[in-house]
């Protein structure tokens, strides 16, 4: 892993940059909120912080684009979510879904933020279902937190919000994966920090959820 000493954010640098790249980055600090926030090495600090990010993420997700004022107040929030991701991961560690993306980052030049953002809506599916209770509890104190007004489970209202107000649908269409790769992946693939070890069954519904399989 390749740490640099010093690192500086200017959200002034993502002015021009594509829609797709500022989505899929933005998608990828996500995740890393998003899983550091549900993790079993979690504590008051981390969920926090992470909800701190989330919150951020909310103001910006919409508007990464705009070349206006708004827009740069997104870039900026969007910016400031993705360091805070940084600091609640690096104590709480990250889940299921960097457990499979990076092992099919091994064998495949897809972009990582795309992988992770495609993988997050089938693993909201498998959340909406989940009977864990640490999980249940914190998706709940997460919907309260963020959409308050939405009577659906939080895992899948999230999800809806996520794909609504995207600037991008980058989870539609794009490249395929073979039988052989989803093996591959799944037989490497783990849970990370997650509360859950996932089963193989259940990271191979989710990449084929998430990419077509030829």
């Amino acid at each position: 892993m390749f740490v640099p000493q010093v690192a500086i954010l200017d959200a002034d640098l993502l002015k021009g940059t594509p829609d797709s790249v500022l989505a899929t980055c933005a998608i990828d600090a996500f995740t890393h909120l998003f899983e550091a926030y549900l993790s079993r090495k979690g504590n008051l600090f981390t969920q926090q912080t992470a909800l701190n990010g989330l919150r951020l993420f909310f103001k910006a997700w919409p508007n990464l684009n705009r070349d206006d004022t708004q827009g740069d107040e997104a870039r900026e929030a969007m910016m400031m979510a993705s360091w805070l991701g940084g600091v609640c991961l690096s104590s709480a560690g990250l889940g299921v879904i960097h457990g499979i993306a990076g092992e099919l980052g091994a064998i495949k030049p897809f972009h990582h933020g795309e992988v992770c953002g495609r993988l997050l809506f089938p693993f909201l599916d498998v959340l909406a279902e989940t009977e864990h209770a640490e999980q249940q509890q914190l998706m709940t104190q997460l919907g309260q937190a963020l959409l308050p007004d939405d009577p659906a489970p939080a895992a899948l209202a999230l999800k809806a919000w996520l794909q609504q107000h995207a600037i991008v649908p980058f989870w539609q269409e794009g490249p395929t994966l073979s039988a052989t790769d989803v093996d591959w992946i799944v037989a490497r693939a783990n849970s990370k920090n997650g509360w859950v070890s996932y089963d193989a069954p259940t990271i191979t519904e989710m990449i084929t959820a998430a990419w077509h399989v030829a």
